[in-house]
């Protein structure tokens, strides 16, 4: 019986996915976005989208397991493995008006549909839906949501 080319018996490791094994990251959650500098030591800043960058996670690098490029997002995206216990500070940048308003505006809500949803959020944020990344304990897909205003 001759040989099919292509066609192995034993099916090869992969290389990336051994590393990350060897690296602990069965034990870490995934992130995915644009690595900066942080202005603390020992710290980088993920940016989990470029459309809004006013929200990013910082991540002490002694957290960080293993890191891997992301060669399709052609501008330079990583997937970083952080440790499950692992202390994340997340950056919302915004002015002083728009947090005064949002920390002061009492417990009042509003009802919204959206689709076949009805939520109650608090009135400011009636016109405007975020997410940042949804995350299910194996993984976190960055993610943005906009609502359109009532």
């Amino acid at each position: 019986m001759a040989k099919e080319p292509g066609v192995k018996k034993k099916p090869e490791i992969n290389a990336v996915v051994g590393g990350l094994v060897d690296a602990g990251s069965e034990e870490a959650v995934t992130l995915t976005g644009f690595v900066s500098a942080s202005s603390r030591e020992g710290y980088v800043r993920l940016f989990t989208a470029l459309n809004n960058m006013s929200r990013s996670i910082e991540i002490a690098e002694s957290d960080i397991l293993a890191s891997v490029e992301l060669p399709k997002s052609g501008l330079g995206a990583v997937a970083l493995w952080v440790k499950r216990d692992a202390a994340l500070h997340h950056h919302i940048v915004e002015t002083a008006a728009s947090c005064a308003t949002r920390t002061s505006s009492g417990g009042g809500f509003t009802t919204v549909r959206r689709g076949g949803l009805r939520m109650r959020v608090r009135p400011q944020a009636r016109d405007v839906c975020t997410c940042e990344y949804f995350c299910d304990g194996t993984q976190c897909v960055p993610c943005t949501c906009e609502c359109l205003p009532q």
